[in-house]
């Protein structure tokens, strides 16, 4: 029986009124990174000029994806480092 450990997850850090939207978010990110991922590198590696290293042309793009992550994490945690304290602590 397969089961999942991310809605328990979920509202251990998100509390439980919270769980099916975030759950949500979570389920629609990964089936967007999925469906788009397995595209963009087709298209890099269809499209690369050396057909020697195509995928050497991948790297520069994923490393630009990390980074937009990295800084929407970053955007996120200092947008709600005031509210998010309050919010947690209240739980």
């Amino acid at each position: 029986m397969p089961c999942s450990t991310l809605p328990v997850l979920l509202e251990q850090h998100f509390g439980m009124k919270s769980v099916s939207t975030v759950h949500g978010l979570a389920l629609s990110a990964w089936a967007f990174a999925g469906l788009s991922g397995n595209q963009l590198a087709s298209f890099v590696v269809s499209h690369a000029t050396d057909a020697a290293h195509r995928y050497s042309a991948l790297i520069p793009i994923i490393t630009v994806l990390y980074a937009v992550a990295l800084a929407s994490i970053i955007a996120v945690t200092l947008a709600t480092k005031g509210k998010g304290a309050n919010a947690l602590s209240s739980r």
